[in-house]
């Protein structure tokens, strides 16, 4: 990244000159702007042997090369032996930092990691933990949780009483857990008091998710906690904090619902529209539902195009029991029909159970009428008089 490139640049250069030395080399250099590109003559000179990727982390309109962080193009190497994979990343510490996590994800960390953290590096050996728990392999997680502990890494003791609750061990979380917690690390507490609460002390969960006065999720909670107990309004400040102060999604999906079913329009779309900011799907739809209701049918339309656009996504997730489907295409039915797209209306008018109501059979007969569609108009007047 950006001027690191210089403490790289003999290796580059070694490889460039004796490709035979390798199987394959590919160079991710990332700048700020094209203007800030270092070794530019020596960067289209190794491409001509080299596979060398340029990108820049912004550049006016028109710029034609490659535009975004350096981690961008990390998740897209593809290796065919892992064993026999070097990487080398200098850079800012927060570029690196993303960097190596993003190598992480490719499951070289283990390779790079273990020689370092078996010498006593206590940082390297909680990083050696997380990894190892992500390849599920507990008892060398636990291992260099443990080590790391033992050569005094805090972290590491809210890391391993976090594996111990994932194996369903919640005493021994307990016992890691609770003097971090008592020492304020935050998600050592909110983590503490779910374990408390699955166990039936929700009293010791209360107290822990009030220690944690900067997370999220412990507002979240907390509102959860109090809705059960009955007592709404305290429930509802507690999850106005986590989703406006922190932008807790659970709580906004918690609100909206609330609001919706309070026909308190106003904040529900607040709450969805923070949802689907972050292309909640599900929000899409239940806004495009609320703007149909209101008749603001252009609003309706452009929600209804994000939530089936967002559908075809490769590995999208929508939870359809939370969308009443019939509705949405009715609804959505009745906004080709204003935006003239007639063809389309009748597919997603066709046999619905919303029709089967004569108020809603007029509502369309209406919008056909609006837009000087006559014979449909006539023919869905003559379905309301039959029901």
């Amino acid at each position: 990244g950006g001027s690191a490139l210089a403490p790289v640049r003999g290796i580059i250069q070694f490889v460039y000159n004796n490709p035979e030395k390798v199987k394959s080399f590919k160079l991710i250099a990332g700048f700020k702007s094209p203007k800030d590109v270092l070794f530019a003559k020596d960067l289209v000179e190794w491409s001509k042997k080299l596979d060398v990727v340029l990108t820049v982390d912004g550049a006016e309109e028109g710029y034609k090369g490659n535009i975004g962080l350096v981690t961008k193009y990390i998740p897209e190497l593809k290796f065919n032996d892992l064993s026999n994979v070097s990487a080398v990343v200098v850079g800012p510490p927060m570029m690196m930092k993303f960097s190596v996590a993003e190598f992480l994800k490719l499951n070289l960390a283990e390779k790079y990691l273990k020689k370092i953290a078996d010498g006593g590096d206590f940082e390297l050996q909680d990083k050696l933990g997380t990894v190892y728990k992500r390849k599920s392999n507990f008892e060398l997680a636990e291992y260099y949780y443990k080590l790391a502990i033992n050569n005094g890494n805090q972290r590491a003791q809210y890391n391993l009483g976090n594996l111990y609750y994932l194996y369903k061990k919640k005493n021994l979380a307990i016992d890691y857990l609770k003097p971090v917690a008592d020492e304020r690390d935050q998600e050592a507490q909110v983590l503490l008091a779910k374990i408390y609460y699955d166990n039936g002390q929700v009293d010791l969960a209360e107290e822990y998710l009030h220690k944690a006065k900067d997370n999220g999720e412990s507002y979240y909670l907390l509102g959860k906690l109090y809705g059960e107990k009955q007592d709404i309004e305290t429930a509802e400040r507690h999850l106005k904090t986590a989703a406006d102060d922190f932008d807790n999604k659970k709580a906004q999906e918690v609100l909206s619902k609330l609001y919706t079913d309070k026909n308190n329009m106003t904040l529900a779309k607040h709450y969805l529209t923070l949802l689907a900011d972050e292309n909640h799907l599900e929000a899409f739809a239940l806004l495009g539902n609320i703007f149909a209701d209101e008749k603001n049918y252009n609003l309706a339309y452009t929600n209804y195009g994000h939530f089936f656009e967002g559908k075809k996504r490769e590995n999208a997730k929508v939870d359809m029991k939370k969308i009443d489907d019939a509705k949405l295409k009715f609804n959505f039915g009745k906004c080709c029909i204003k935006l003239g797209k007639f063809d389309i209306a009748e597919q997603n008018l066709k046999d619905s159970e919303y029709l089967k109501i004569s108020d809603n059979v007029i509502e369309v007969a209406k919008l056909y009428e609006e837009a000087e569609q006559l014979k449909l108009a006539i023919q869905y007047y003559k379905s309301a008089l039959h029901l």
